[in-house]
């Protein structure tokens, strides 16, 4: 959260590091095969990328809680700002988030999906949004592993329609159901 929009993008030190998620997920300099390591932090933003990865590259966003690349251990709070979600993944595929705590607002779904091929939430805790996951067209894949998913006001996951896989996760204790099948598969 020190780093600067401006800088490079390409290293550890905050002279290096860009300041915000977002900016990471829609500059030119993010590909296919890349991996993005948020340093432990909150940041309050919404998440629209712009930026794909392939079939055989994904684009990997991993929260560095363990402090093994900044040397800092702690959380990765990406929090929605108000009225907003925390990722909002329209047509973005091939992404991968690891290890965050995607915090909503209460208002809104934490992690909004519309026709995304390839994404993965590992190691997620997803809360305190009005849904926790809903993705939604018919070309739609994701896969949820070994995330927590509670505290949301309505579903921890609504699948309106694709393809969702979820393992080895925990939905618990939230408004609603755990999981809302409306159409589409869930496995």
């Amino acid at each position: 959260s020190d780093g600067n929009n401006s800088n490079t993008g390409d290293g550890p030190a905050a002279a290096d590091a860009w300041q915000s998620v977002a900016h990471a997920l829609t500059s030119p300099a993010v590909g296919p095969g890349d991996t993005i390591y948020v340093m432990p932090g909150s940041y309050s933003q919404e998440i629209s990328p712009s930026r794909d990865g392939t079939a055989a590259s994904s684009i990997n966003i991993i929260a560095d809680t363990d402090g093994s690349i900044f040397g800092t251990a702690g959380n990765v709070v990406l929090q929605a700002p108000s009225g907003d979600h925390v990722l909002d993944l329209d047509a973005d595929d091939y992404l991968s988030f690891t290890g965050f705590r995607l915090r909503g607002d209460g208002s809104n779904d934490n992690v909004d999906i519309l026709n995304c091929i390839g994404l993965k939430l590992e190691k997620c805790e997803i809360y305190n949004g009005l849904r926790g996951i809903e993705p939604e067209g018919s070309s739609t894949t994701v896969q949820i592993n070994n995330c927590v998913i509670h505290s949301n006001s309505d579903d921890g996951i609504r699948n309106i329609s694709g393809n969702t896989m979820v393992m080895n996760s925990t939905i618990v204790d939230n408004g609603s159901d755990g999981i809302e099948q409306d159409a589409g598969t869930m496995n």
